[in-house]
């Protein structure tokens, strides 16, 4: 089982990047314990203008990435290995997979630490069994 360890320090004083962490980590071992995945997650986190995040991450196929989730949850309630859905993939794919995850469920905000959120920030959370919200 996968945990946040001396491969993946979290950076001193990022609450918001640990949490990242820990649950991607904790909900999505199969996709994210790899140290190039990890590794690119921490560059990626390490950039505080959210539109320079949009940037490094480049494009990327949506649909593509739905669908991964969507075979991923499957055989996850079927009760099959959802390592199978993610030992196929390039370590690029599951980097983005992570990005895509990451996308759907949280909100990149350029805000301080003792900042309001916007109310537009907050919304139902993310499922990857239909892709939507719940």
């Amino acid at each position: 089982s996968s945990g946040i360890n001396a491969e993946w320090p979290l950076r001193p004083g990022n609450h918001g990047n640990a949490l990242v962490k820990t649950v991607l980590l904790k909900r999505y071992p199969e996709i994210v314990d790899n140290e190039v995945v990890q590794g690119a997650l921490d560059n990626w986190l390490a950039v505080d203008n959210p539109s320079e995040r949009k940037r490094i991450l480049g494009g990327y196929d949506e649909k593509k990435y739905e669908q991964i989730m969507k075979d991923y949850n499957d055989s996850k309630e079927s009760n099959r290995d959802p390592n199978d859905c993610v030992r196929k993939l390039s370590e690029d794919d599951k980097i983005k997979l992570a990005y895509y995850i990451f996308d759907k469920m949280f909100d990149d905000c350029n805000n301080g630490h003792n900042g309001m959120l916007s109310r537009s920030l907050f919304r139902k959370p993310w499922s990857p069994a239909s892709d939507k919200t719940v």
